[in-house]
């Protein structure tokens, strides 16, 4: 068992709920956030990319990409666009 807070969770094969970003993502991963977003801070926007960089042996293909300086809703208007892009250039490629 493991303690979040003031419930405890069963510690499943290691694998801690609360804890879901120091997994390594075995796929591409994209993550959009906006400089100036009032909902989520840049370092947290960061946060799944610079980890699996600095674990070492974590996937080098999740990034953290900036939309600017937006806000939430920008973050998301700026992104969406660019989502069948990124998509349909990774329909021939392979990991």
């Amino acid at each position: 068992m493991v303690a979040t807070g003031l419930i405890a969770v069963p510690d499943i094969a290691g694998i801690v709920p609360d804890h879901a970003y120091r997994r390594i993502i075995k796929s591409r991963a994209r993550n959009c956030y906006g400089e100036a977003d009032e909902a989520i801070s840049t370092g947290l926007g960061q946060l799944v990319a610079t980890y699996q960089k600095a674990i070492g042996n974590g996937n080098k293909q999740v990034e953290a990409v900036s939309t600017g300086a937006t806000s939430h809703r920008g973050a998301y208007a700026t992104a969406a666009p660019q989502w069948k892009v990124w998509f349909d250039g990774l329909r021939w490629q392979t990991i």
